[in-house]
């Protein structure tokens, strides 16, 4: 909420698919991306999501 208050853009979601696939669908080339969640609705499908489409490029995903 205070990323949102600051004009940063911040998604909040009920659903660990919903996350990943509005997700996918903003992120652009060189956005920094913070997952938060807990593990217990699946938080780690979205990083999962996000790293399957990402390359590597000298240790940092873009």
């Amino acid at each position: 909420e205070q990323a949102a208050a600051q004009g940063v853009d911040a998604v909040f979601v009920d659903d660990a698919v919903k996350g990943a696939h509005q997700t996918l669908a903003a992120v652009e080339a060189n956005d920094v991306v913070l997952v938060k969640g807990s593990r217990s609705v699946g938080t780690e499908r979205v990083v999962r999501a996000l790293m399957d489409g990402a390359v590597v490029n000298e240790g940092v995903l873009s």
